[in-house]
């Protein structure tokens, strides 16, 4: 089994705190590595990132980078509440897949009646794909009270 499919187990899975977290970080390590293999074949590329071992020592498999988005997808669909939303959107940015914009959009109009933590880090996933997020300013910090106006302000020009 592939690291890809042993991070995207453990999200599925959900057994524990401590290796769902994990598992997070690692799916973001992936995703970045994804990217970033796409761009150029120079192995070299992925120096100096501080992975972990097997996340830079991982081959890229596009069948196994796919499940492992639509596992953090399912984590933050089907559980938008669970500790780890804002974790998995975060993730989820890291990947630069604008068929992703619905998902953030969902999350986004859900969450920003509930939890400022994960329409931050969507906020976020959203501006890496190129969407206006910010208005005027280059970003925004976690616990900014301005960030649930502005998602509401996306949302609503999204909408129409």
């Amino acid at each position: 089994m592939s690291m890809w499919d042993d991070v995207s187990n453990v999200v599925r899975a959900h057994v524990a705190h401590g290796p769902v977290d994990e598992a997070i970080l690692n799916a973001a390590f992936l995703f970045e590595k994804w990217v970033a293999g796409l761009l150029t074949a120079d192995p070299g590329a992925y120096e100096g990132r501080g992975w972990p071992a097997a996340v830079a020592e991982a081959a890229l498999d596009e069948a196994a980078c796919l499940r492992l988005r639509d596992s953090l997808v399912v984590l933050v669909t089907e559980r938008p509440d669970d500790l780890h939303c804002a974790s998995a959107y975060w993730a989820l940015g890291k990947l630069g897949d604008r068929r992703l914009l619905p998902v953030l959009r969902a999350g986004l109009e859900y969450h920003s009646e509930r939890a400022t933590g994960s329409v931050y880090q969507i906020m976020i996933a959203l501006r890496n794909l190129g969407e206006p997020m910010f208005g005027d300013r280059q970003s925004t910090s976690y616990d900014d009270p301005d960030n649930v106006a502005m998602a509401r302000a996306y949302l609503a020009r999204v909408a129409g």
